[in-house]
């Protein structure tokens, strides 16, 4: 109930700004991050038509790295039944060591 207020509070304000707070780097922070980008992105695309309930992330790009290697922005692109919709995702470290994302649709 809380999750669902929450993605409605998001959708009605156009904030789309996520902090994900990791424990330790390695395989099970990346997966954490990867599924937290994948729900902002769903949740940004809007509920399902009902002509259309196929939605899927088809690729994501790297257009930015820092001086280690890691991605700053990355340019994830959802797959709406057949129609390719762009989102960039801006990553951001955070105090805690953990990692912010702010995810835009890609004009």
């Amino acid at each position: 109930m809380l999750a669902t207020r929450w993605r409605n509070f998001a959708a009605l304000t156009g904030w789309f700004c996520a902090t994900v707070f990791t424990a330790a780097p390695g395989a099970a922070a990346e997966s954490k991050l990867r599924d937290d980008v994948t729900a902002m992105v769903m949740v940004m695309d809007g509920p399902r038509d009902k002509n259309c309930a196929e939605r899927k992330i088809s690729d994501n790009q790297v257009l930015e790295v820092r001086p280690d290697g890691t991605a700053v922005i990355e340019r994830w692109t959802l797959n709406r039944c057949g129609k390719s919709i762009n989102y960039l995702v801006r990553f951001t470290r955070n105090a805690k060591g953990g990692t912010d994302f702010d995810v835009q649709l890609e004009k």
